[in-house]
């Protein structure tokens, strides 16, 4: 941690303030991962859209808006609201990138609602982190030809998960040893979240959220 915090706030001037704790989840057999239980955040409030130190994070330099909109991701939950092609899943890269550093034995997931996003959404974000593990998982939950993500997934060799929501709605309603549970999940990634009402899967994902 103290490797990171010190790369983080000399790279970017961003500065680890807290390693935070929620309860245990009960009524699993199995963690999937040895850290599930905290989480690590940082202090972005002395950083403005116009920062440049941030740039490092992603392989695309942002726009000063995305910069803004990064920040905003950072210091809590947020909607991102721009024109189709304005780069928000470089947004999502950036705070990816960062999360990453600060919370390296957790997964980040990337929640899509049709199977063809999830492959574009896929390759967007593997041409912005080269360095991270980016795995894409859709169709049927127990077919074989994803037995072995869910191996990966267990073993914590996966960075980034992409999927589409009813998969990750089934991890979240497993009761014994899922793939992922949500104090595994470092960053949460709604895409096309104006679909997020009424018994649609999005309302459902953050029913367990809440």
């Amino acid at each position: 941690l103290s490797k990171v915090s010190k790369e983080l706030e000399e790279e970017c001037g961003i500065e680890v303030v807290n390693v935070a704790t929620h309860a245990q989840e009960t009524g699993r057999i199995h963690q999937s991962r040895g850290d599930s239980k905290s989480m690590i955040y940082c202090d972005t409030s002395g950083l403005t859209h116009t920062s440049r130190e941030i740039d490092f994070l992603t392989r695309l330099v942002p726009r000063d808006y995305q910069r803004e909109l990064f920040l905003s991701a950072m210091r809590g939950n947020t909607l991102v609201y721009l024109p189709t092609g304005s780069g928000k899943t470089l947004i999502a890269a950036m705070v990816m990138s960062c999360m990453k550093k600060l919370n390296p034995s957790k997964v980040m997931v990337f929640v899509v609602d049709r199977v063809p996003l999830a492959y574009q959404q896929s390759e967007k974000i593997k041409s912005q982190l080269t360095g991270l593990t980016v795995e894409t998982l859709v169709g049927e939950m127990e077919s074989p030809q994803n037995g072995s993500i869910h191996q990966r997934l267990a073993d914590n060799k996966v960075d980034v998960l992409i999927l589409t929501h009813q998969i990750f709605l089934n991890f979240l309603a497993a009761e014994d040893n899922p793939p992922i549970r949500l104090s595994d999940v470092s960053v949460l990634v709604l895409d096309e979240a104006h679909h997020c009402s009424g018994h649609h899967p999005y309302n459902k994902i953050m029913e367990y959220y809440k």
